[in-house]
């Protein structure tokens, strides 16, 4: 579900939900509907927790839940 903020001034973002998070979380945001500068978003399900965030020309952050809320954060850098 595709969401779209315009502030009038040449500014706006694109965000896309999914129905996994029964469309409560971002799955991609992208400023002025650039694609190349989106960030991604994956949650686990049903606890909406984040499992791997990838920010534009960074690394992707990967988070392992051992148990309840302790979570490990692994980095994996991006090649290029």
């Amino acid at each position: 579900m595709p969401l779209k903020q315009d502030d009038g001034n040449g500014h706006s973002v694109n965000v896309t939900t999914m129905i996994a998070t029964n469309f409560a979380m971002p799955e991609q945001i992208s400023p002025n509907g650039q694609s190349q500068l989106a960030t991604n978003a994956l949650y686990n399900t049903p606890s909406i927790s984040p499992t791997s965030v990838a920010p534009p020309y960074q690394s992707v952050y990967d988070s392992a839940y051992t148990s309840g809320t302790a979570f490990t954060r692994i980095t994996t850098p991006i090649a290029g």
